[in-house]
Order: structure tokens, then sequence, then C-alpha cells
């Protein structure tokens, strides 16, 4: 065992504690211990100037780590990401014939559209409620969000097969190395940031129509 010192980064606040932690930890396994400090949902782990998901192992070197919820940039970012993984499924499961184009932020959240081949779907509200019945599904049941580390040109292969040729042609032209992709309940999709380690951390949000699209927000300002 060894000493290390945990802080705690919410509301622009900052408290510290010295914990005593074993080897072979998850970042996890400590935020979920000081869950009750954070103003905000801890989703995002800090060592030695590098972020990680919480899902990680705590790294032997480490004898500070920093812990983020919501309230800070960083952690509302891998908030955001992880809500849209959950509505991209959502989407897939009551619309499997359809497809989810994200197209750009909005206020505190992102803007969806959704299209069926290169048709605009005009959303209602039964639609939208029925998404969000599936998300609070998907959430209650905490399924879990796996990352792989996957070689471009496997990646590029298996979007292509998937016919997901937006995230395909993102791919093409890559250099080598690897990306991030990450699993849910049989689902698959690329994200470039970091994720929670499962949709149980993802318990607030709302869905907006909006124009021709969604918007899938999560916590309000005084609420996160």
């Amino acid at each position: 065992m060894k000493k290390i010192k945990i802080i705690i980064d919410s509301a622009s606040k900052i408290k510290v504690f010295e914990k005593m932690i074993d080897s072979n930890i998850t970042y996890e396994e400590i935020a979920t211990e000081y869950e009750d400090e954070f103003v905000g949902q801890v989703v995002l782990a800090e060592s030695r100037n590098h972020l990680h998901e919480l899902s990680e192992d705590v790294d032997e070197d480490d004898s500070e780590i920093i812990l983020h919820d919501t309230t800070s940039p960083d952690g509302y970012r891998v908030y955001l990401r992880s809500l849209s993984f959950i509505f991209i499924k959502a989407v897939k499961t009551l619309f499997p014939e359809k497809r989810v184009l994200v197209e750009h932020s909005i206020s505190s959240g992102l803007y969806f559209t959704i299209r069926n081949g290169e048709k605009l779907v005009r959303l209602d509200s039964r639609m939208r409620d029925a998404l969000k019945e599936e998300m609070r599904r998907i959430v209650y049941e905490d399924k879990k969000i796996h990352r792989e580390e996957m070689p471009v040109h496997k990646a590029y292969e298996l979007f292509s097969n998937l016919g997901r040729k937006d995230k395909a042609n993102l791919l093409k032209y890559r250099e080598k190395g690897t990306i991030a992709v990450y699993h849910l309940g049989g689902d698959v999709d690329s994200f470039f940031g970091f994720m929670v380690p499962s949709t149980r951390y993802v318990n607030t949000f709302d869905l907006e129509l909006f124009d021709h699209g969604i918007v899938v927000m999560g916590p309000e300002e005084d609420k996160k």
C-alpha cells in the first residue's frame, strides 16, 4: 500500500485528502469513495498533467490524483460525449433503419438530426418522448462503456462494413496509429475524447425539439 493525495475539483473549489491505496485499483474506485464531496457528477481523473478515464488503473507512479466533476469544462465535455453515445444507441434501438448526425454544439447541449437515407426525418413530441424513455432505460441498466484502442485501418474496415460512411471517411486518409473505439451494449462508435465508465453516470439530461432536429442537453448550470 502507499499514501496518495486526492484532490477534489468541484464548482471551482478545491478539497484535499490523503488516502492509502492498494495496487491494481482504478480511478473509478477512488472516485466512488468521494462522490459526496462533489457538487456535480465526478467523471474524470487527472494525474501528472494527464487526463484519464475513470475506468483506467491508477498508475504506480501516481502520488497525486485530481478528480473532476461536471462543473469543470473538461468534465462537462466527458458527460456530453457520453450522453451523445446513449442518445445514438437509443435511436438505433427504436429506429434501426435511421442514422444520426451530430450537427454542432448549442447552448448546454448538442444538436442532432436524424435521417432516413439522405432524407431528413422531422421529429415530433411522441418520438422525442420515446427516445427519452429509452435513454432512461439504458442509464438505469448501468451498461458498461468499454474503450478499445484499435488500429486505424481496422477501424476503417469496421465502420465501412457497418455502413458508417461518415466515420469511415474521417479515417480514410488518417495516418497510421490507433483510435479509441467505444462499445455500448453491442453498439460501437468512435469519439475523440474520454467517456464515463458506464451509463449510470449520465443520469441527468433532457431532449428538446429544435428546428429540424433535436437538442440533447446535460445538466443545467445550477444543477451540474
